[in-house]
């Protein structure tokens, strides 16, 4: 995604954060292989920590951030303890979790009474439907009212992607932080991919709002990175497919061992069975003869 509009997307959502990050314990919660981790290291944070389901992530992760902490581990029950951290970031990874409302109880545990956490959906009503990772992706106004069942304080943003023209001095390499963010149609709801939500127990601190700008080589050919998605999210499909039916060849496999290991059992109680009696007919038939 190096240089493109989805990084350009990853980038916005942790940069976001990294004004309130600086001399704070951070956890990124979902943290993959650990460019963000990096980002909020870089800002000053006092701590980093990063958890992740994957071990191989957490271990390019480790390389990746020395100076940080990697854990593997599961959202949906965190090996830490109660307010262990400052500020919590979770980044397109809610959607993988298959349960909005646990992993936001989650969050909210971890992060200290005056901490602020920044967490991610993509929308669904916007977003391209079909990918198999996603299990619970949620609408902004979704999002919004499960944060706010979890805390006292909430804010919504709405993530949109726009196409710009930029114009800057000769030899600047990159837009101004300051340069204003104006669009030539208003940004309404509906046309944003992805929502994020700004959450404390305390008075929420101003969020500024904040634009990255990507080259537009993506642009010059739709149709082909069209294409190239679709067969990509095909090829995911049939992995998904060829594994379910691994699994469900193993689970046959399994049973009939399992079928198989009955019988055995029970041709093995009945040689036992069998053996006793037999034992006990010779007993008997000893006692016999001594007795005559």
């Amino acid at each position: 995604m190096g240089g493109g509009l989805l990084e350009a997307e990853h980038q916005a959502r942790y940069r976001l954060a990294l004004p309130h990050v600086g001399g704070k314990r951070v956890l990124d919660a979902g943290c993959g292989v650990g460019w963000g981790s990096a980002l909020i290291a870089a800002a000053g944070a006092s701590s980093v920590t990063g958890l992740d389901l994957d071990p191989e992530a957490v271990d390019d992760a480790t390389a990746r951030v020395p100076d940080a902490t990697f854990v593997v581990g599961n959202l949906l029950s965190m090996p830490f303890e109660d307010g262990s951290f400052d500020v919590v970031v979770c980044f397109e990874t809610l959607e993988h979790t298959g349960d909005t409302r646990r992993t936001l109880s989650e969050l909210a545990r971890v992060v200290a009474i005056d901490g602020i956490v920044f967490v991610s959906s993509p929308n669904p009503l916007v977003y391209p439907a079909g990918n198999p990772f996603h299990h619970n992706e949620e609408t902004p106004e979704r999002l919004l009212a499960e944060a706010t069942a979890h805390f006292a304080n909430t804010r919504l943003l709405r993530q949109y992607s726009q196409i710009a023209s930029l114009l800057v001095a000769d030899g600047e390499v990159r837009p101004s932080d300051a340069l204003p963010n104006h669009a030539v149609l208003p940004l309404a709801p509906g046309d944003d991919p992805y929502s994020v939500v700004v959450a404390s127990q305390s008075a929420l601190p101003d969020i500024a709002p904040i634009a990255l700008f990507t080259a537009s080589t993506e642009l010059t050919n739709l149709d082909t990175l069209s294409r190239a998605l679709g067969a990509e999210r095909e090829e995911l499909h049939r992995d998904i497919a060829t594994h379910r039916a691994e699994l469900a060849r193993i689970t046959e496999y399994n049973d009939s061992l399992s079928a198989e290991l009955a019988r055995i059992t029970e041709y093995n109680d009945s040689l036992s069975a069998e053996l006793a009696r037999v034992r006990s007919e010779e007993h008997t038939s000893e006692l016999q003869s001594h007795h005559d």
